[in-house]
């Protein structure tokens, strides 16, 4: 018999993109699914599956805690902080909450040492709805709700974004980059935010062949790299589409690291990773660069990227 689950995961766009395997889960097993996210994050949201109902955090805490115990049978908190679990403490109802590996987080940062590597926050948020997925396997086959119309099929997606400048090339690795990439008739992209426009403006005053798309919305933007025939990409939330949507990526790694937890998911055989050569990666886990140290993004090697896609782009060519 499906229940009434009220689900908690206030932000970001890449946290929020991660619980849709849980989510498509939880519905196939029949129960009524009710999201509650920050109302900045609102559009992510949206694309999300099995959700059912949307209720926007800022105007909605209120009237959860007068009435959610009437209305749904359990909660499950991915947020995990110290707010959501506050919050959810007031319901009355029963509550499952996603952990956070504060301790072995911080040994990783500071020893560098992959013994201390974390699990797959998607395998943490399944742990935590693991109650109600009835032993159900995480689904590797994802169904957005996306537009199809409009978007630009067969692309080279060039993820030029990222909310730390840890996870983000310089306009002169993006140069280098993309001088050394044959133009062969695949469109090429530049995706991102409205915060990235102006990097994209330069790199397309430089580049004729780029199409800006730093303008799309998070829908069209998912459905860019839906059909996409490779995504370049930084630990950012389109990277983690690009591995939820089955497309082939290549990933490159600086202030952050996949051993954080934050690896593309699922591991797919069309996917590469490129690590920076610093000493300091990883640095911290939402890829801020701390102030007396060197940005690691600056030991990305440029010429490693290029190999990954050229290999990439090869296995698709090749009979």
């Amino acid at each position: 018999m499906g229940r009434r689950l009220l689900i908690i995961r206030f932000s970001a766009i890449g946290d929020l993109l991660l619980t849709a395997p849980v989510l498509q889960c939880l519905a196939s097993c029949g129960h009524d699914l009710t999201l509650v996210v920050k109302r900045s994050h609102k559009s992510a949201a949206e694309v999300l599956p099995g959700v059912d109902e949307q209720l926007i955090w800022e105007d909605a805490q209120a009237g959860l805690i007068e009435h959610g115990k009437g209305r749904y049978d359990a909660v499950i908190d991915l947020q995990g902080t110290y707010q959501s679990k506050q919050f959810t403490r007031k319901l009355g109802l029963p509550v499952s909450t996603f952990h956070k590996p504060y301790l072995k987080r911080w040994l990783l940062l500071i020893t560098k040492s992959p013994s201390f590597k974390i699990s797959p926050v998607v395998e943490r948020y399944a742990h935590a709805a693991s109650p109600w997925m009835e032993g159900r396997s995480l689904p590797t086959k994802l169904s957005f709700k996306l537009a199809e119309n409009g978007s630009i099929k067969n692309a080279l997606v060039f993820v030029i974004g990222g909310t730390q400048v840890g996870k983000r090339l310089s306009l002169i690795q993006w140069q280098e980059l993309i001088s050394n990439i044959a133009f062969d008739g695949n469109p090429m992209v530049l995706l991102g935010g409205p915060g990235d426009q102006k990097l994209a403006h330069e790199l397309c005053a430089q580049f004729d062949h780029l199409i800006d798309a730093t303008s799309y919305s998070i829908a069209s933007g998912l459905s860019l790299i839906k059909n996409a025939a490779l995504v370049v990409s930084g630990d950012t939330g389109f990277m983690h589409a690009a591995s939820l949507l089955d497309t082939p990526l290549v990933s490159f790694w600086g202030a952050t690291h996949p051993n954080l937890g934050f690896a593309p998911w699922p591991v797919r055989s069309s996917q590469k990773e490129v690590m920076s050569k610093s000493i300091w990666t990883p640095m911290s886990k939402h890829g801020k660069k701390l102030i007396f140290l060197p940005n690691p993004m600056n030991k990305l090697p440029v010429s490693e990227v290029l190999t990954a896609i050229e290999q990439m782009l090869q296995d698709r060519t090749t009979p």
